[in-house]
């Protein structure tokens, strides 16, 4: 055998290697094998996980899809079914509208996208201009508001009130607007009603704030607590503070009254809005402390569901002021009615006492002729009766003046020490003659005689002492009288006149100076007397510059002061006291004219005059006596009454001053009336002197004796 081939050996060997190769290969292929089946199935496995994820993707796009679907099915339903217009525009065509934008304006979708059809034709004239502003802004990339409102039109010509609300979004090569409008025509007219509404309203609420600031009654509105919330002005001018200083007080901190915090807020607790206001009174306290009286009138409001306390007070001081003056003025009228009552009774029985005495011892001496001593004691009861009559018509007559204000007074020198011994020796006389000489009469001069010699009104002093002394004597049963005078370190003179009579209780003594007033109205006073001479003393004293008083205790006396400037002054002789008081026999071949239409006066004058040789000129009336006058121009003297049927004594004899013969013939006027300055209206006239009536015999023989 040739050595080029194999042994066996060498066969079994490289067959066992073979094999060992072949297990080799086997292994690997194995091995290979299951790496491939684990790589297949690992990448099936992912296969299949991506083909399920595949799967639920192309689920849920198609959900995704379906949802969209249905939302763009109900958007679409909502587009078509909303109450406002919506659109689409672009390149000012409108690309979209809805069904409620043909209704709002009447256009369909073509109509509107016709070649000669311009959106701004939907504009109203007025907000056209603010529409293309908006465009022109738009176009040059500006930032717009989103809300407007303009003015539209519809097809039919109607002007809407509309709000366009927009968006402006990228479409095609160019920017779209999406838009939604609103008809707000309704709502707009709503607004202008409401503004008209409010511009009425704050109209009516500045009337009413100026009523209120206006008002003269205080306004304060508070809570229940009564913590204050609103005041007016008036509130700030009676109370005196501030309405900065009022909001931070309470109602009781000018309500002194309303200290009771509980009560009071239960009382306002009580209070219901539908209850009637409530009206009291109370006081209030300014600032400054001062108190006064208020009326309030308070009510519960409602503001913004909230309960408030409505007040509105006023200042009642005025009105409590007059109600207290009427009050008084009516206890006053009833009083005054009261004493006038007392006074008429009293005067009724004062003047009917005298006439009593007059008319019966009249009418005894024209029954029956009574021994001459008797007659005469007749005749003085009769004449003593006419003089208390006369002092009572005097009396009344001089109220009157005071009333009227027509008391004058006439002032010239006299002695005081003259008149006091007058009066000294009258009034011993009247003690004697009213059964009282046991009362001591004294009587005080104060100066001597030269430095009692004043200005002074002599009638009228001696009616002051009269009606002091009268009365002193009146209320006095035993015990002294003392008058007089002293002059005081201030110039003044002091009057007195002091007794030890009754008394006057204090409670009476501020009412004795009043009219018709005396320390006894009661009709069973045991005092005769009118009650009005302290009235008419004190109101003569005041005239004359002084003043009057009394001080007084019941059973102890009083004492009644007044006082007078001192006025010093040089007594002029008297042209009358020489004059002689009778003319018998001095009228021979003398004539008097007699002006007088009484046929009872020129009864008196004839008889006066006729036996004293008088030739007498007897006239009724102004013109008869001027007459009279002109055609004797003999007359020696005229007695004209200033009462005449036709003109008055003082134009006769203005007429007589006046006339060109006799015209200096002495004139005597003489009258009944005592209201009106009478004695210097005469003297003004033309008159040489005057007489009063009832005239006295003496006095006016001693005025006719002076000019014969």
């Amino acid at each position: 055998m040739s050595n080029d081939h194999p042994t066996y050996e060498e066969l079994i060997k490289e067959n066992q290697q073979l094999k060992k190769q072949l297990a080799s290969l086997r292994e690997t292929h194995n091995r290979l094998q299951e790496e491939e089946d684990y790589r297949i199935k690992e990448e099936l496995k992912i296969t299949e996980v991506e083909l399920r994820a595949s799967m639920e993707e192309l689920h849920e796009r198609n959900e995704t899809l379906e949802k969209q679907k249905h939302e763009l099915e109900q958007y679409k339903r909502m587009v078509e079914n909303s109450n406002d217009a919506i659109y689409l525009l672009y390149n000012r065509k409108f690309e979209f509208i809805n069904s409620k934008f043909e209704q709002m304006f009447g256009y369909a979708l073509e109509e509107l996208n016709k070649p000669d059809f311009d959106f701004i034709q939907m504009v109203a004239p007025k907000s056209r201009a603010m529409i293309e502003d908006r465009l022109e802004r738009l176009r040059k990339g500006e930032k717009l508001e989103n809300r407007y409102e303009f003015t539209a039109i519809s097809k039919e010509g109607r002007t809407l009130e509309v709000e366009a609300s927009v968006n402006y979004i990228p479409h095609k090569e160019n920017t779209a607007t999406q838009g939604i409008i609103r008809n707000i025509t309704k709502r707009k007219h709503a607004e202008e009603k409401l503004i008209k509404a409010r511009n009425q309203a704050e109209e009516t609420a500045n009337k009413f704030y100026a009523l209120i600031e206006q008002s003269s009654e205080m306004l304060f509105l508070h809570d229940i607590n009564g913590q204050i919330i609103e005041v007016n002005r008036a509130g700030e001018d009676n109370t005196g503070y501030s309405r900065k200083e009022l909001y931070t007080m309470n109602i009781m901190d000018v309500d002194p009254d309303a200290t009771d915090r509980d009560d009071l807020h239960k009382y306002w607790k009580s209070l219901s809005v539908n209850d009637s206001p409530v009206t009291f009174e109370t006081r209030h306290q300014r600032k400054d402390g001062t108190i006064y009286p208020a009326e309030v009138v308070v009510s519960k409001i409602v503001l913004e569901n909230k309960k408030y306390i409505l007040a509105l007070a006023r200042d009642i001081t005025e009105r409590k002021r007059a109600e207290e003056q009427l009050i008084k003025a009516k206890e006053q009228a009833e009083e005054s009615d009261r004493l006038k009552t007392a006074f008429l009774a009293n005067m009724s029985h004062e003047i009917r006492t005298p006439m009593n005495g007059i008319m019966g011892f009249s009418q005894m001496l024209q029954k029956k002729d009574f021994p001459r001593d008797k007659q005469k004691e007749f005749i003085d009861i009769i004449y003593s009766s006419s003089n208390q009559l006369l002092k009572i018509i005097n009396d009344i007559v001089d109220v009157s003046k005071i009333e009227a204000n027509q008391l004058q007074l006439e002032f010239q020198e006299g002695c005081l020490n003259d008149i006091m011994q007058e009066l000294y020796t009258i009034y011993l006389n009247e003690l004697k003659s009213r059964g009282k000489k046991h009362i001591e009469l004294k009587v005080n001069k104060g100066l001597d005689n030269e430095r009692s010699c004043i200005q002074i009104d002599p009638g009228r002093f001696r009616q002051i002492m009269d009606n002091l002394l009268i009365n002193a004597i009146k209320f006095t049963r035993e015990g002294t009288i003392e008058f007089g005078y002293l002059l005081q370190p201030n110039n003044t003179l002091l009057f007195y006149v002091r007794d030890t009579g009754v008394g006057i209780p204090f409670a009476q003594q501020e009412h004795i100076f009043k009219g018709f007033r005396q320390a006894d109205d009661s009709t069973g006073k045991t005092h005769e007397g009118t009650g009005l001479g302290l009235t008419i003393s004190k109101k003569m004293v005041e005239l004359m510059g002084g003043a009057m008083w009394v001080d007084s205790k019941k059973g102890e006396g009083s004492v009644f002061y007044f006082t007078l400037p001192y006025k010093t002054g040089r007594v002029k002789e008297n042209k009358e006291t020489n004059k002689k008081e009778e003319v018998e026999d001095e009228g021979e071949g003398k004539t008097i004219l007699i002006i007088e239409d009484d046929p009872v006066s020129v009864e008196y004058m004839k008889e006066l005059l006729e036996p004293q040789g008088f030739a007498l000129i007897l006239c009724k009336t102004g013109e008869e006596g001027y007459e009279a006058f002109l055609n004797n121009p003999g007359i020696d003297l005229i007695l004209v009454d200033i009462k005449l049927p036709d003109i008055d004594g003082l134009d006769v004899t203005r007429k007589i001053r006046a006339s060109t013969h006799n015209n200096d013939v002495p004139v005597i006027a003489q009258t009944a009336y005592a209201l009106s300055g009478d004695a210097q209206k005469s003297i003004d006239a033309g008159c040489d002197d005057y007489i009063s009536k009832p005239i006295d015999t003496k006095e006016l023989l001693g005025k006719i004796s002076q000019f014969l």
